[in-house]
């Protein structure tokens, strides 16, 4: 039932045996108690699934209320999670019939350790077909690596930001990457260029912003 998958399962049993609790954990539970049951365990147990629950729960919705097409794959490009406008993008493609040729894509992409804000354009045989790009965020612990699907007509941002502000292409990319957070060493790592460039650019920018820090500018 869709409307209950965000509820953590535990699994409280006679059943003690190896084979049993991995079956319980393959089936989607989150813990595995086997009797006797100890009540004080049990109430500590559940209040740490819900409380991690709880907090899923609010990303995941964050980032659907924020319109962002992000997903999860795992090693083998196959889709784990994604958020609903990237949903969207990906049963388009899956009425195309590309699903197969995008995760084998993924799959031989992700195998060469892509860094954080690689992009993977993607795209049919057909001259008409459209064009995605898949950029990636990263893993998380639990081995799932993060994207962002983006159709070429929209994923520019960085001549958008060039167009309004009159900032140059590095520039551009240099903002991009401090409006998400990253520290200048993070961003001369991501986009290739010593981080005494990336403080030259910055100063530029806050000219060009009319601001003074790092914050403003973001």
């Amino acid at each position: 039932n869709p409307a209950l998958r965000n509820i953590p399962v535990i699994f409280m049993t006679g059943l003690s045996d190896t084979e049993s609790i991995i079956k319980g954990f393959a089936a989607g539970g989150v813990d595995y108690l086997t009797k006797p049951i100890n009540p004080q365990e049990l109430i500590a147990r559940i209040n740490v699934h819900l409380a991690n629950a709880r907090t899923t729960l609010s990303a995941q919705m964050a980032l659907d209320t924020a319109g962002q097409n992000i997903f999860a794959v795992n090693l083998q490009g196959k889709k784990l999670w994604s958020t609903p406008t990237a949903a969207k993008l990906l049963a388009t493609l899956e009425s195309e019939q590309l699903t197969e040729k995008f995760e084998l894509e993924l799959k031989q992409w992700l195998a060469r350790f892509p860094a954080e804000g690689n992009k993977l354009p993607f795209a049919a045989d057909t001259a008409a077909a459209t064009e995605y790009v898949a950029i990636y965020f990263g893993a998380t612990e639990q081995g799932e690596h993060l994207l962002k699907l983006s159709t070429a007509s929209t994923l520019d941002e960085a001549s958008v930001l060039k167009s309004h502000f009159g900032m140059t292409k590095r520039e551009s990319d240099v903002f991009l990457w401090l409006a998400k957070g990253k520290t200048n060493r993070e961003i001369a790592q991501i986009i290739e260029m010593s981080p005494r460039t990336v403080n030259k650019h910055l100063e530029q920018l806050f000219k060009k912003l009319q601001v003074d820090n790092r914050t403003s500018a973001a």
